[in-house]
């Protein structure tokens, strides 16, 4: 009967862990965007699993926010290029080499405009930053 209780117990507790062969040794718990995510992370690269129960989330928000909670909790620059997932899980590469800056993703084929981005200092009290774009 103990091991009926057990087992489905184990398996909940495991839900927020890296796999034992992914390398991704570090972990932390974060607010951003009004989510809280369990991010598992190691040099290069990270997983965010948000933990904040939610009736059908939208996409944009969560990533927005797994970004800030990334950059909040770890101290990396994530590459927003390599962002991948759903609105449970997101994987990103990430640099936490010193001086690191946010990656953004490169451009798609479309109309041709010269823009310039500019991004605002993250604040760790908000989980919030800012990017500016001007295009001409």
């Amino acid at each position: 009967m103990k091991a009926v209780i057990l087992i489905p117990l184990a398996a909940l507790a495991a839900c927020a862990s890296p796999h034992p062969l992914s390398g991704l040794r570090d972990q932390v718990t974060v607010d951003a965007g009004g989510y809280s995510f369990a991010i598992n992370y190691s040099q290069d690269r990270a997983e965010v699993t948000r933990l904040t129960r939610v009736w059908r989330p939208d996409y944009a928000d969560v990533q927005a926010a797994a970004v800030a909670a990334v950059i909040k909790g770890t101290g990396c620059a994530p590459d927003l290029g390599s962002v991948s997932g759903d609105v449970a899980l997101l994987r990103m590469k990430i640099d936490c080499t010193e001086g690191a800056e946010l990656k953004l993703p490169p451009p798609r084929d479309g109309p041709k405009t010269s823009c310039v981005g500019n991004l605002i200092p993250f604040d760790l009290s908000t989980g919030v930053f800012d990017l500016a774009i001007d295009c001409d």
